[in-house]
């Protein structure tokens, strides 16, 4: 036994065994359970805190638009960004129904007055472009006016002018050197060459053709099947301007196998409209139309629309098939 002042506690486990607990350890247990006790308290209340956040917003009718406090000028523009979507989405429902003229009548000239939505003016050109109504190739042009990532003379094409484009790019061909030409510059600038019917019987055309082929054999020799796709569009388009039918089918449909693309459907029908096939011309010309209504006022199938549209004119005006 241990006398009372030895500073010594008795820790009875059974009748037959004592352990002794010296101070120091019970002093390093009781911090011990301090420290951890600590953060624990404090991941409990930022969890109590959490949960209350959450329940006050879940009471709230509609917490995502909870009011939030702005400035009159940012409340007015949200209100118009909200009132330009909704617009959007009736003009995109409307085109899927081929309604243009019902799609162009939700865009007023007083609202594009007040509000600078070049998109909403664009969409209203082109329901009216594809209503054939004759503002619509004028508003289109008006709108692609603005855009400075376009080829000089570009949007002329929609009102029917290609002198200054025709100039501009039969001069782009002259001076262009086939042996020093990049891959990419060789596929545009044959490119250019296909949006006028005019060039098909341009010398320049066979410039294109060979710049064409360059392209597309390059991107045979690296086995690259995304610029394959892209090249041998052109090349078909290229070759149909040429009046070259039965080859400009046999490429558009490489390409399509390779990427389905409308401009490939625009292409087909007009080719296997100039060689007869009325059944074949009508199915890609249904197709490429198909594709203008789904897409219209959405966000896909936009890049170079203008050009889509462009082609998709030309066989509307080329609607009669040639031969049978």
């Amino acid at each position: 036994m241990f006398p009372p002042d030895s500073g010594y506690d008795i820790v009875i486990i059974s009748p037959q065994k004592a352990h002794v607990m010296p101070p120091t350890d019970r002093e390093s247990k009781s911090r011990l359970l301090f420290l951890l006790g600590v953060p624990m308290l404090l991941f409990a209340g930022f969890a109590l805190w959490g949960i209350r956040e959450r329940a006050g917003q879940n009471t709230s009718p509609n917490w995502l638009e909870s009011p939030v406090r702005v400035s009159a000028d940012r409340a007015d523009a949200l209100a118009k960004q909200r009132e330009a979507f909704a617009i959007r989405k009736q003009m995109a429902t409307l085109g899927k129904k081929r309604e243009w003229q019902s799609a162009a009548s939700l865009v007023s000239d007083d609202f594009l007055r007040r509000n600078d939505f070049r998109n909403l003016d664009f969409l209203r050109a082109e329901a009216w472009f594809r209503a054939g109504d004759e503002r619509g190739a004028i508003a289109l042009y008006r709108s692609l006016q603005l855009d400075n990532s376009l080829p000089p003379h570009e949007a002329d094409l929609l009102l029917g002018k290609i002198g200054e484009y025709h100039a501009y790019t039969t001069n782009a061909l002259r001076v262009a050197d086939a042996a020093r030409i990049s891959t990419m510059d060789a596929n545009n600038l044959a490119w250019r060459t296909t949006l006028m019917p005019q060039l098909a019987k341009s010398a320049d055309l066979e410039k294109a053709t060979t710049l064409s082929e360059y392209a597309v054999s390059m991107a045979r020799k690296y086995r690259n099947e995304d610029s394959l796709a892209n090249n041998t569009n052109t090349l078909g388009a290229v070759y149909f301007r040429a009046g070259r039918g039965r080859e400009a089918v046999r490429v558009l449909m490489e390409s399509e196998q390779l990427r389905s693309d409308p401009f490939n459907a625009a292409f087909l029908a007009l080719a296997y409209r100039d060689l007869g096939d009325s059944k074949a011309a009508t199915l890609w010309r249904d197709r490429l139309q198909t594709y203008l209504n789904n897409t219209y006022a959405t966000r896909d199938g936009q890049a170079n629309r203008h050009l889509l549209l462009l082609f998709w004119r030309e066989t509307q005006e080329s609607a009669s098939v040639k031969g049978n």
